[in-house]
């Protein structure tokens, strides 16, 4: 009875590994962006900044603020060398938004913005396609048939200078968004449970042939 206990572990070990798969990065998108003063009433250098990710409305059009991510974070000298994680609605409101816009697998416009307290500021609009550096085995245009967990932005570096004036430079920061989650996206539970009913005649077979050997 102990070594088919011990096949029927392995089988239901074996069918539960079709049910989940390993997180990893799926995608990055990497920034580095600095701010000069423009010569006039510009406002000046800001104690922090706002880094925030999203998507247009449509392609070509304005930024749809429902997408906007980490646009609530205050950043400063203070967050380089930090990681800031988003992994459910409660972190974001707009986090399950800017995932469904992820993976739908459209062409859609991917923005970055880095903006100071007061304004002034610098951004990025692109495909998907061009925007993020894709893991290996995603096919675009965006992360369809992946299974996001979270967003990582994590802040290389960051530097203010509040005494900058006119012409000068008032603000740069460095860093990447990854994009983190499971690929391919996992089989439910449930759809995976044919494999062990596959594989469990396989699995009990050899104990059936000793048992009538015995028996001869």
């Amino acid at each position: 009875m102990q070594p088919m206990l011990r096949q029927l572990a392995l089988g239901a070990a074996l069918a539960a590994s079709f049910s989940t798969s390993h997180a990893a990065v799926l995608g990055t998108f990497d920034f580095a962006t600095s701010y000069d003063i423009p010569i006039g009433p510009e406002p000046g250098a800001p104690p922090y900044l706002v880094v925030h990710f999203g998507y247009s409305v449509a392609p070509n059009g304005l930024t749809d603020p429902g997408t906007l991510v980490f646009d609530g974070l205050q950043l400063d000298a203070a967050s380089a060398g930090q990681t800031f994680s988003l992994n459910s609605a409660a972190d974001d409101p707009q986090y399950p938004d800017f995932l469904a816009r992820a993976t739908n697998g459209v062409v859609d416009d991917a923005r970055y913005d880095a903006i100071g307290k007061d304004g002034g500021g610098l951004g990025l609009v692109d495909f998907e396609s061009n925007f993020f550096s894709f893991a290996p085995g995603l096919t675009g245009p965006d992360f369809h048939g992946a299974l996001i967990t979270g967003l990582e932005l994590f802040i290389g570096s960051l530097a203010i200078d509040a005494n900058a004036g006119p012409g000068e430079e008032a603000w740069s920061i460095a860093g990447r968004l990854r994009v983190v989650g499971e690929f391919p996206a996992p089989v439910p539970l449930p759809a995976g449970v044919w494999l062990l009913g596959a594989v469990l005649p396989w699995l009990v077979a050899p104990v059936t042939r000793r048992r009538n050997g015995s028996r001869a």
